[in-house]
């Protein structure tokens, strides 16, 4: 089957509208997951469109929304996602079935689509505009295959893939106060693109909110809508709103953008104090021999020295040190003729397609670089830790044992057993578990290596 899938929640309502309209007439099956939030009419809307409806509590986590339609999927069905602000082309609807029919013959199982933003301005009026971004949102799912990460999930799975022809596309519908709304949403529940891991700011972000007990996105949402927060948040709020050099930059002053201009202009400190340090008022603009140039040059470096081309994650990391240190592709070269020289970024995403034979995703980028960029993991050891990894293990046999038992832990009040093997997976496995406490999803875990037991346990 040929399969619509998208999560959507009571303020994407009418964007989700768009979506079905324009895509179930060429599909088999639409499959809606939202949070609880949607209204009866709309609830009674897609029934009448024939979608299949289904509610599942938001867990701060887009993976765990998303793979909840997976698991309404039939191995070897083809599923087209989007979310409500991603629509569809007329053309791209319409050919939907001669689109796969000929991915299928061709034996590929994943096909990316040309992305066109198209900002809605204050004045109604839209600029679009098209995008070098190719995004992957149409497969072929097999059992197994699911989403991971926080917020920027990855698709798992081992993917034969494609670009469409750039006259078959999507539209990316973006207004400012949604883009600086799920900029909050990020930066809350995972430090901008799942970064918990040596972000400072979004440590001290909920420290804050723990103290004023809210504890998700929810609650947080309905907390700043209210208005009249306290001065601590406010505080916090304020003090990063010009915050430029940091990758989790745009993430921590788009609060400032959505509570002050937003939600409550009426507590901006001063009209002066609402300007804040970058494109704030108009969508962002590509100067010539700017972004795209750049993208271009960067593609082509990577063809001739690394001889593939570079993640979306090595495309942001990058542009980040264009725009922080004025780098030039030159610079990019030279770091790239010798494996020695490159930074930690580049030698994770190298890694993942060199053992794992795929493009890194977004936990995976940013966990290790950091990591390694901070020496709590040597460079030398993470070829092992992929190896030695659930994905990895299916690639490789592992190595014999090394003594360790196991690691056992309590998630969702169920008791779980992971067998960890060698020393390698097991450090993998406490970073994870780690995250899962500090998410609140795992309170205990323990581990035995050699005959030593050890217990470790977050406070509430």
């Amino acid at each position: 089957m040929i399969v619509f899938a998208q999560v959507t929640y009571d303020e994407d309502e009418e964007n989700t509208k768009r979506c079905v309209e324009g895509i179930r007439p060429y599909v088999d099956r639409a499959i809606i997951i939202h949070d609880g939030t949607l209204s009866k009419e709309m609830l009674d809307w897609l029934t009448e469109k024939k979608c299949d409806v289904y509610e599942h509590p938001w867990q701060d986590s887009t993976s765990i929304q998303r793979n909840e339609y997976l698991k309404r999927l039939n191995s070897g069905d083809w599923c087209i996602v989007s979310d409500p602000d991603e629509q569809y082309d007329r053309l791209a609807c319409e050919q939907i079935r001669r689109t796969i029919a000929s991915a299928e013959e061709k034996a590929l199982t994943r096909l990316s689509i040309n992305c066109h933003d198209c900002w809605v301005k204050e004045d109604g009026t839209t600029e679009e505009n098209v995008s070098n971004h190719y995004k992957p949102l149409i497969f072929k799912y097999t059992t197994g295959v699911r989403y991971i990460g926080i917020i920027h999930e990855a698709l798992t799975g081992e993917w034969i893939d494609a670009r469409l022809h750039s006259k078959w596309f999507y539209r990316h519908i973006k207004t400012h106060a949604t883009v600086w709304r799920n900029a909050v949403r990020n930066m809350y529940c995972s430090g901008g693109g799942d970064n918990f891991i040596g972000n400072p700011y979004w440590l001290e972000l909920r420290q804050i909110t723990t103290s004023l007990g809210i504890n998700d996105w929810k609650a947080l949402y309905r907390y700043l809508k209210k208005g009249d927060i306290d001065p601590k948040l406010k505080e916090w709020i304020i003090k990063y709103k010009d915050l430029d050099k940091e990758p989790w930059h745009s993430e921590i002053r788009e609060w400032y953008l959505w509570y002050f201009k937003v939600l409550h202009p009426e507590e901006a400190p001063t009209k002066e104090e609402l300007e804040v340090g970058h494109w704030g008022l108009q969508p962002p603009v590509v100067p010539k021999g700017g972004l795209a140039e750049f993208m271009v040059n960067l593609r082509n470096t990577y063809r001739e020295y690394l001889k593939r081309e570079p993640s979306k994650c090595e495309l942001d990391y990058w542009w980040g040190r264009r725009t922080g240190e004025d780098l030039m592709i030159e610079d990019v070269a030279d770091l790239l003729m010798d494996p020695q020289n490159y930074p930690p970024q580049v030698y994770v995403a190298q890694q993942y397609q060199e053992i794992l034979g795929r493009e890194v995703d977004a936990s995976g980028f940013h966990t290790y670089s950091t990591l390694i960029s901070e020496g709590q993991v040597k460079r030398e050891d993470l070829p092992n830790m992929l190896r030695r990894s659930p994905e990895g293990r299916k690639i490789a046999p592992p190595i014999a044992p090394t003594g360790l038992v196991g690691l056992t832990y309590e998630e969702g009040g169920i008791q779980k057993h992971s067998e960890a093997g060698d020393i390698f997976f097991f450090i993998s496995e406490v970073f994870r578990m780690c995250s899962l406490m500090v998410q609140g999803k795992v309170r205990r875990f323990t581990f035995e290596l050699g005959s030593e037991k050890k217990e470790e346990e977050m406070e509430e």
